[in-house]
């Protein structure tokens, strides 16, 4: 796995982990169940606040990718990568590609295999899909947490607004998710495409075999 890689999978998962583990915790001092104060003032060390906050940013990302995958899914019609499918044939009328949807993690393992340069344009893509799921998911999380602090008095009326706002950003960031997302399989596609007579799309690597058979 490259640094590119590893930097798009981290900040895919440790920002929208970090921003659930933060509601989480806002939500567990507003009703008081536990001391935070007491407990950050027990930890000497800011460093080792900030590390353990990151590190439990980054596994929350994780586990909760599932759910925020679910979430995201309320949002599509129907399954992406043939949504992706037909934009591109619509886009594209003229071309003929030989592939079909289902098959896109083959075609894709075949361009990471061949440019690596490309692929990570494609995981680019994916990553900030993973990305606005997990911060739509957190946004969507905090509402009813608002909601509920200001019924139960623990917050003043005027969070309420917040919470609105909460909805409306949690659902433009899940669009946003699903927007990425097609894109990862548009690319995917073109690149397929781009094999095929008159782009004859070759890797640095393919190139070379074809002269040496030359």
């Amino acid at each position: 796995m490259s640094i590119r890689t590893s930097i798009y999978d981290f900040f895919a998962y440790a920002i929208p982990g970090g921003l659930l583990l933060f509601a989480i915790l806002g939500m567990i001092s507003m009703f008081q169940w536990v001391d935070l104060s007491s407990l950050y003032k027990s930890i000497s060390s800011e460093w080792i606040i900030s590390i353990v906050y990151i590190v439990f940013s980054y596994v929350i990302g994780h586990i909760t990718r599932f759910i925020n995958h679910r979430w995201v899914k309320l949002f599509e019609s129907r399954e992406i990568q043939d949504v992706a499918m037909e934009e591109f044939k619509t886009r594209h009328p003229s071309v003929n590609i030989n592939i079909n949807a289902s098959e896109w993690a083959i075609w894709f393992a075949s361009i990471r295999r061949e440019n690596m340069d490309l692929s990570l344009e494609i995981d680019r893509q994916k990553a900030t899909s993973i990305m606005m799921g997990g911060i739509s998911f957190f946004l969507a999380f905090s509402c009813p947490i608002l909601l509920l602090g200001v019924v139960s008095g623990k917050i003043v009326w005027g969070y309420l607004v917040l919470a609105l706002g909460s909805a409306l950003f949690s659902y433009k960031a899940a669009k946003e998710s699903v927007k990425f997302n097609k894109w990862f399989y548009l690319l995917i596609y073109e690149l397929v495409a781009s094999r095929n007579a008159p782009f004859m799309f070759y890797s640095d690597q393919s190139k070379s075999t074809l002269k040496k058979d030359e």
